[in-house]
């Protein structure tokens, strides 16, 4: 019984970190609440991230695929005599 209460305390201190750690990129708005917020805490709780360098690298992630979501976004909006006047011959 107390090797069960030990591998469940560790397991719910892991879970409360990886959530605080989830909160206060919420709160500094690194990570945008709406989207990335619930799905990233839906897979905490699912122990899809294991440990905070995982989380870390996911949240990296996303942030830069939405970065440049946007310039491919602003280049696909850009007409194309624009583009071929712009490279250089």
């Amino acid at each position: 019984m107390e090797a069960l209460r030990r591998i469940m305390k560790r397991l719910t201190r892991r879970l409360k970190m990886l959530k605080r750690l989830l909160k206060k990129f919420c709160w500094n708005k690194k990570i945008d609440k709406l989207v990335y917020y619930h799905d990233m805490f839906m897979k905490v709780k699912g122990k899809v991230y294991k440990n905070k360098c995982v989380l870390m690298e996911s949240m990296h992630k996303s942030s830069r695929e939405r970065k440049f979501s946007g310039s491919e976004m602003r280049l696909a909006l850009e007409p194309e005599g624009e583009k071929t006047a712009s490279a250089p011959q």
